[in-house]
């Protein structure tokens, strides 16, 4: 999973969202969950259906409560994307199309991640890398320089390049520019590069001095991004 699993949708979608990591702290109902879906696809891709992914985890918050919760930050993704494409972002909206749409193979969103494992916080994260043993370390390194040339491959390599990739979380600005192969644009903002909008915005879970993670703040970047795009 750590090597091979990058998140929810199709590669050929137009919109795409990339992330440091997954949250949560079931990595081994994750990985049974991959691997189980993964082998009903004649080609395994790394990416999952977003529902089916949850449903196999007995994951229902999201999907299949009723009404579904807005996942937090996923919420404020979708925020973007709804204003970037000036449909209806009101909170009925967002539910029908986090569950319809939103990571879906059917979809029309790329939701991903630079590392396949699932951590509850920034923080349970950096302990569990900081101690891990020293060969451990070295092969996490190459699987995420693996998936970042991956990653980076399917977005500039394709003939359809997406439309809109936004790249989220400030630390991982050095990956960012690895895979945009451009300079970033300033942090919350966006910069057409081509036929691509890319935006460099904070982690929507993130919070602190300076940090702004407002829904306007994430509806101006979707109106930021509509305006590159007709540059």
């Amino acid at each position: 999973m750590a090597r091979n699993f990058f998140g929810f949708g199709r590669w050929d979608a137009p919109y795409w969202f990339i992330g440091p990591e997954q949250g949560g702290d079931d990595n081994s109902a994750r990985a049974a969950a991959f691997s189980e879906l993964q082998k009903k696809k004649s080609i395994p891709d790394g990416l999952c259906d977003c529902l089916e992914f949850h449903k196999a985890i007995q994951e229902e918050r999201w999907h299949f409560k009723e009404p579904p919760d807005l996942q937090w930050t996923w919420k404020r993704l979708m925020l973007s994307l709804m204003t970037y494409l000036g449909t209806d972002s009101n909170d009925v909206s967002l539910i029908n199309y986090q569950r319809a749409c939103w990571g879906r193979t059917c979809g029309d969103t790329c939701v991903i991640e630079l590392s396949g494992l699932s951590f509850k916080s920034s923080h349970e994260s950096g302990e569990f890398y900081s101690e891990a043993e020293i060969d451990l370390k070295a092969k996490l390194r190459g699987f995420k320089q693996e998936r970042i040339n991956l990653i980076r491959e399917k977005v500039m390599g394709n003939d359809k390049k997406p439309e809109l990739v936004v790249l989220y979380g400030y630390s991982q600005e050095r990956y960012w520019k690895q895979i945009a192969k451009c300079d970033l644009p300033p942090r919350d903002a966006a910069k057409r590069a081509g036929n691509t909008v890319f935006v460099y915005a904070s982690h929507p879970a993130a919070y602190g001095t300076g940090i702004d993670n407002s829904e306007l703040k994430w509806r101006n970047l979707g109106q930021s991004a509509a305006r590159e795009l007709m540059r």
